[in-house]
């Protein structure tokens, strides 16, 4: 089964260390909860359908990521999904949840 056919609701959510950093476009962000599929980030003003550049620093390696956004909760949460994820960052995410 392909990464982009697995239900994203359906992955195993974990929570993010607050030592992660995180950006959105440049702008400084916390992240909340990371799964195979996408993330959920601290933030607002993003609209549902906007594409985006997300950059991590997880497990000592910089990543950049494409995400989209698909909704916000009304807590200030943005629900994103990963769009076109390298395989090498799939794996440093896989091994992250993992850990």
């Amino acid at each position: 089964m392909s990464i982009e056919t697995i239900e994203r609701r359906a992955c195993t959510r974990e929570p993010v260390d607050t030592r992660i950093f995180a950006s959105i476009d440049g702008q400084t962000v916390r992240l909340d909860n990371i799964s195979e599929q996408g993330v959920a980030i601290h933030g607002h003003g993003l609209s549902p359908g906007s594409q985006h550049l997300l950059e991590i620093n997880i497990d000592h390696n910089h990543v950049t990521l494409s995400v989209q956004i698909v909704d916000t909760s009304h807590d200030n949460t943005l629900h994103a999904r990963f769009v076109d994820m390298p395989y090498d960052a799939h794996q440093l995410i896989c091994s992250y949840i993992a850990a």
